[in-house]
């Protein structure tokens, strides 16, 4: 039933033409599955229409140690203490010459710090910190985005959401997430 046709006006296709060819055919052919925005509760087995990035973690410069948020350029020397920082709480001023703040390990670090000096190496009385040691700047701090870069992409649009995406999802990522309306694979029973 097929005619062999010999069009000598025109080259013929490289394999990568031709396999483009066909590629861009049959997706052109496919129907594109509806999306929908679906919460993340409800997305087990569904394919991503969009990509997925995290923020950068952590969201601030944290301490790795339990101690005193201090501008480095002031020691060693006798601080005054003008308040503490816990691990989810953020220090509402800005530490300036001469000050420290008390510091737990996660906490963020405070606005004009540059080090924080282990507890072990102070000794504290009446409102004041002694500290005899020198300190270099960022000793003892995680910087911003250390551990995971900003917009750093953890979820691939088409990939599929299966029960191992979860950990790599941040919780402070988007609550919903663009997906198709076909689940994966197609004969998955609904969850």
């Amino acid at each position: 039933m097929w005619r062999h046709v010999h069009n000598r006006s025109s080259a013929a296709l490289t394999f990568t033409q031709a396999r483009e060819t066909v590629l861009t055919t049959v997706r052109a052919a496919r129907p594109v599955p509806a999306t929908e925005e679906i919460a993340l509760e409800a997305v087990a087995g569904r394919v991503l229409r969009r990509r997925g990035c995290r923020p950068g973690r952590p969201g601030a410069a944290r301490s790795v140690r339990d101690g005193y948020a201090v501008r480095a350029i002031d020691l060693p020397g006798e601080l005054e203490v003008i308040g503490e920082v816990r691990a989810g709480e953020r220090f509402a001023g800005v530490i300036g010459p001469g000050q420290a703040v008390e510091i737990m390990t996660g906490a963020p670090v405070p606005a004009g710090a540059d080090a924080v000096v282990m507890i072990e190496h102070t000794s504290r009385e009446n409102g004041r910190v002694r500290i005899g040691l020198s300190a270099e700047p960022r000793q003892f701090i995680n910087p911003r985005a250390s551990e995971a870069a900003a917009h750093e992409v953890v979820l691939h649009a088409g990939s599929a959401w299966t029960t191992a995406t979860p950990p790599c999802w941040p919780p402070s990522a988007a609550r919903t997430s663009r997906c198709s309306g076909g689940r994966w694979p197609p004969s998955s029973p609904r969850r």
